[in-house]
């Protein structure tokens, strides 16, 4: 190999460890961090993102590689003194705005898996009674308004959630005119005890034995999110469901192409 070989090798390398370093996750917390503005990009063009399809019956695992796309995405907060002073912020019947901020990274809320810059992020905690089924969280900007939909979040737990349409709203929000719309809950007949079964996960696949004692009849649903570091990422409601539920001791083994085993987690079982 020639010098100027060595030479072109070499800074290929550092900008590799450049990317790297600039890849370490900043987490969304209200009220700290440096201003950022907030100029969207939607840009699948730019980064190659391996395609995840979000059909729990297709076989395969998602293409290696992926989970380095969720490890290099970050969250930076806004910092507005004004914003921050009404956060949290509890809307109607059980939703709590927790922070705002934006991401960078890969967009969960669809199917589409592809690489997006400063989206409008929030954190949001569901304080009712029982799992949150849906609701649309909408806040007003200067330049239109943000909407976020929250779908399958248990009772206490956070989630940070991507604006729905990945919209450019560089404008400062009316956090004091959000709104919580369309909200509904689960009925407490309607969840089952993760206990109740013994679950495996690997990249692809999940594997469910029903150890409850007696058969679960009808469709079951296994809830599960994308993880951000140790929170969940993304309103969308990811699911595997068995339509014809479990005998007592049946044990089976699925295809759930969208799941990554160190990058989700189950949150809940629902039945009906």
């Amino acid at each position: 190999m020639n010098k100027k070989s060595k030479n072109t090798s070499a800074v290929i390398a550092v900008a590799v460890a450049a990317f790297i370093i600039l890849s370490i996750i900043i987490i969304l917390v209200a009220g700290t961090g440096k201003k950022k503005e907030p100029v969207l990009k939607t840009s699948p063009e730019k980064t190659a993102i391996p395609q995840v399809s979000l059909a729990p019956d297709v076989g395969g695992a998602p293409a290696a590689g992926f989970e380095a796309f969720f490890s290099a995405s970050r969250v930076y907060p806004a910092t507005d003194t004004d914003l921050q002073q009404l956060l949290p912020l509890s809307l109607e019947n059980g939703i709590q705005i927790e922070s705002y901020g934006f991401y960078n990274g890969v967009y969960v809320e669809s199917g589409s898996m592809e690489m997006a810059y400063n989206i409008i992020a929030i954190k949001v905690k569901n304080t009712g009674s029982t799992v949150l089924n849906s609701t649309k969280i909408t806040i007003p900007h200067s330049g239109g308004e943000a909407s976020f939909i929250v779908k399958a979040l248990p009772k206490d737990e956070s989630v940070i959630v991507l604006e729905a349409n990945a919209s450019d709203f560089s404008g400062k929000p009316d956090l004091s005119s959000a709104k919580a719309e369309e909200v509904s809950y689960y009925k407490e007949n309607e969840i089952i005890k993760l206990s109740n079964f013994e679950i495996h996960t690997k990249d692809g696949e999940i594997t469910v034995k029903n150890t409850s004692g007696s058969d679960i009849t009808g469709k079951i649903s296994i809830h599960f999110k994308y993880l951000f570091t140790d929170m969940l990422l993304g309103g969308a409601d990811f699911s595997l469901e068995i339509e014809n539920g479990l005998k007592d001791g049946e044990k089976k083994i699925f295809p759930v192409s969208a799941y990554i085993n160190s990058a989700c987690r189950i949150t809940f079982i629902s039945q009906n």
